[in-house]
């Protein structure tokens, strides 16, 4: 089961990456914080952060986790 904290601290770092990332879309930022916003309310931190593991693609997904685990010297990737 994962954290609270370990869980606002990916997210954070995932919303860092989006904001970082041209949007392919015609929404603004905020409405996508926005949306994003209300899907916690409604789903709760736990079941979102699945639904958006779930929603990448093994190479957006290994990406993004690659980009945190260099930003946050976690270095879990040298490890394999």
């Amino acid at each position: 089961m994962i954290k609270i904290k370990e869980f606002l601290t990916f997210f954070q770092n995932y919303m860092y990456i989006c904001m970082t990332q041209p949007i392919k879309t015609n929404m603004e930022r905020n409405e996508l914080y926005n949306i994003v916003d209300e899907m916690t309310e409604l789903m709760g931190h736990e079941q979102l952060l699945d639904a958006l593991i779930r929603a990448m693609s093994s190479d957006e997904l290994e990406s993004n986790l690659r980009y945190i685990d260099r930003v946050y010297d976690l270095d879990l990737f040298i490890k394999l």
